[in-house]
């Protein structure tokens, strides 16, 4: 089922009939980018995961399965796994978000960078109607205004999803950072739902 960004009335004045056209097409467009999967074998998507190999591990060759990958937050050795849900779009967040040094450098040990990461992405994904069956449990999605607000922002500034993406991994960091200053033999099973 496709989310559309519906009018007020069939009255309206031609421009904002317009600029609804111009909204449901980038949702369409974000909706296609969110069924993206990573495909192994396409060069362009294993380019992105060497990115975030070479950032996080300067001068090591490049291995797409090694226990390395626990390192930075995925689960287990090979990272494509934990790419499943949010897909292509949850390793391009990430690795923008890695490959630019946005995290701060005093990074809680422990935080699980790429696990929280694709998560974020997953949820924002679910959030803004953009994958519908990603974050199972997830009752609240934006109301109409709300994601034509997001849309908007999105047509005019078009890193607004990674924006909002670093914001939360930033606000997640930070969550673990307390969570360890009040328990500082913290697990993730310890880390309480947002």
């Amino acid at each position: 089922m496709r989310h559309q960004v519906h009018g007020k009335d069939s009255k309206e004045a031609p421009h904002h009939g317009a600029q609804r056209q111009e909204l449901n097409e980038l949702l369409v467009t974000l909706q296609e980018q969110a069924k993206l999967q990573f495909e192994p074998e396409n060069e362009k998507h294993e380019q992105l995961l060497r990115s975030l190999w070479n950032t996080a591990f300067p001068g090591e060759e490049f291995e797409l399965k090694s226990p390395k990958w626990t390192d930075i937050g995925f689960q287990g050795r090979d990272p494509t796994t934990d790419l499943r849900g949010a897909g292509l779009m949850g390793l391009r967040h990430l690795q923008l978000y890695f490959c630019e040094g946005m995290l701060p450098h005093d990074c809680p040990p422990g935080f699980p960078l790429a696990l929280a990461s694709i998560n974020v992405t997953g949820f924002l994904q679910s959030y803004f109607h953009l994958n519908l069956v990603m974050v199972p449990g997830l009752e609240s999605k934006s109301t109409q205004p709300t994601l034509e607000s997001f849309l908007s922002a999105c047509n005019s500034q078009p890193a607004t999803l990674q924006v909002l993406h670093d914001r939360l991994l930033l606000h997640l960091a930070g969550e673990w950072r307390r969570l360890l200053l009040r328990k500082p033999l913290a697990t993730l099973l310890d880390f309480s739902p947002l």
